[in-house]
């Protein structure tokens, strides 16, 4: 799945994600008072808001009453159930649910990304049954993504449809539910799906797509965002596309990807429908430099994901420099321009490149802006990282795909990027480093002051920064010797510094963070 499809791409912390331990006993608690129980309740959940880690807030739900007051709500905010989690996670999360039905309340987003699909016939049924017992008490859910295949019922849809506060699905949409009666533009559908704003079908099958484009007819006003993602799929063409944009006034996100026989011919009138676009992915689409040249002026577009033409399409060089042309006038006529995420399919020894020149070129229109450069199987220089740390200090998460990859080199533009955040370093193999340690990407942590994330090819790590620990001498207790001369002078930081701020970072490797990643890029 690409990149966009995945939800890592804000800039904003990552919101506590409820992989709990199930269920909360109201009766454990600690028995030595504490001071802090006598703070109003609003306060203390001001001071448990920072945690991002699931098991602190447990760990808060079993100090008293208080505690779990104010930190149950945080916990249950996100319920994630993904593919790395244990086989019983669901049956756990829902029979919470079941057991304190008032916890429903507090759920805002749900994942549903692994479900037991193999049980036997009666545990499936029971299963199924107590999922759909508890939906109806997620009175104030907004979002929900359920993307495992052959999970989502029809009945699971239907009781997802009417939950009056849900704004947002994303489905796995194969031909497992009946999409006639979940999205129904007959009588009986009324009172269904009447606050849903954000609509994301991932592998959309034939007769879901008949089925949803005369429902968009009916609904689509109420849409500010549309993904469809498929992988070389020819299930959707321009002629869907077509149908339904005079029926999408409102569209302000849209994404497409996969879907190998959709143009600009398609595309045109979906962006011509609406003025007010301010995110666009368009992702390994049958487009050409002429297709970018055709499509109408973006003036409030913020965040763009395009693809690299693939090699039938690129062709010579020349191709790819009208691409790249077409591309930056189109990038040229947006005035606000935040988020650039460009990538190919390539692999190995094949990968394009990005020229300096087009760097050069965006940063002259959007550097004092831009927030996002992602760029992955698509390589740039060590000239452009220059670039970027001189021209864009407003960045906060950076991508690069560079060959060869040399930490030395990087890491002084680097630590120049005040605000970054989030660094994600690619090189194809072979790379002289075959792998990267959290020892070797450590200097670079170091010195990049506002960094909270840090990953290489599949792997991430998080950075915490504490206080040193002080030494009889008064200074941080681990010595500037720690450090090899090499990683010293990768820093920037003397002797003294390196040894008294080596103390402060740590990198912790990491399942959460950078999950568009953890595909095997």
């Amino acid at each position: 799945m690409s990149p966009s499809s995945q939800s890592t791409s804000s800039s904003a912390p990552t919101p506590q994600s409820a992989l709990l331990t199930f269920p909360i006993d109201p009766f454990a608690t600690l028995h030595s008072p504490s001071p802090l129980s006598n703070l109003p309740t609003e306060l203390l959940r001001s001071l448990l808001a920072p945690l991002s880690r699931p098991s602190d807030l447990a760990a808060c739900t079993l100090v008293n009453r208080a505690f779990r007051t104010a930190a149950t709500p945080f916990l249950y905010e996100w319920a994630a159930l993904r593919p790395w989690e244990r086989g019983n996670r669901v049956k756990q999360f829902f029979e919470s649910l079941q057991s304190n039905p008032e916890l429903g309340r507090w759920v805002r987003k749900l994942e549903v990304r692994s479900y037991p699909i193999a049980l036997p016939p009666t545990a499936a049924n029971d299963l199924h049954a107590l999922v759909l017992s508890t939906l109806p008490t997620l009175t104030h859910l907004r979002a929900v993504s359920w993307t495992r295949k052959g999970s989502l019922s029809t009945p699971v849809l239907l009781a997802l449809a009417r939950l009056p506060t849900l704004r947002e699905l994303e489905i796995n949409a194969g031909a497992e539910f009946d999409a006639h009666e979940a999205f129904s533009v007959e009588e009986e559908g009324e009172g269904m799906w009447e606050s849903l704003e954000v609509l994301k079908l991932i592998m959309p099958e034939r007769e879901v797509v008949g089925v949803l484009e005369e429902w968009l007819k009916v609904r689509g006003a109420q849409l500010r965002e549309l993904l469809i993602l498929a992988k070389d799929s020819p299930v959707i063409t321009d002629a869907h596309l077509q149908s339904i944009a005079p029926h999408l006034p409102n569209l302000r996100s849209l994404s497409l990807g996969g879907l190998k026989h959709v143009t600009a011919s398609g595309i045109l009138p979906l962006l011509s429908s609406s003025p007010h676009f301010h995110t666009l992915a368009l992702e390994s689409l049958s487009l050409s430099a002429e297709s970018f040249s055709a499509l109408p002026p973006l003036p409030h577009l913020r965040a763009l994901t395009v693809t690299h033409p693939p090699p039938r399409a690129s062709g010579s060089s020349a191709a790819t420099e009208a691409f790249h042309e077409a591309l930056l006038e189109l990038l040229a006529r947006a005035q606000d321009l935040r988020c650039f995420t460009y990538y190919s399919s390539g692999a190995g020894e094949r990968l394009p490149w990005m020229p300096d020149a087009v760097v050069e070129r965006l940063l002259d229109s959007h550097g004092g802006r831009l927030e996002k450069f992602q760029v992955h199987h698509v390589l740039i220089s060590e000239r452009a990282v220059q670039l970027l740390s001189e021209r864009a200090l407003n960045l906060s998460d950076l991508v690069i795909h560079l060959r060869p990859l040399d930490l030395n080199a990087l890491t002084p533009p680097l630590a120049r990027l005040p605000n970054l955040q989030r660094l994600h370093l690619l090189s194809p193999p072979p790379a002289p480093l075959a792998e990267l340690t959290d020892a070797e990407l450590l200097p670079l942590a170091l010195a990049c002051p506002a960094l909270a994330q840090i990953g290489w090819r599949s792997r991430v790590w998080k950075v915490s920064r504490q206080p040193p620990v002080p030494s009889s001498t008064g200074t941080g207790s681990t010595p500037s010797e720690a450090l090899t001369d090499q990683q010293q002078r990768s820093t920037g930081l003397d002797g003294d510094e390196q040894g008294r701020k080596w103390e402060e970072v740590e990198l912790e490797e990491d399942d959460e963070a950078f999950g568009a990643w953890k595909g095997g890029v």
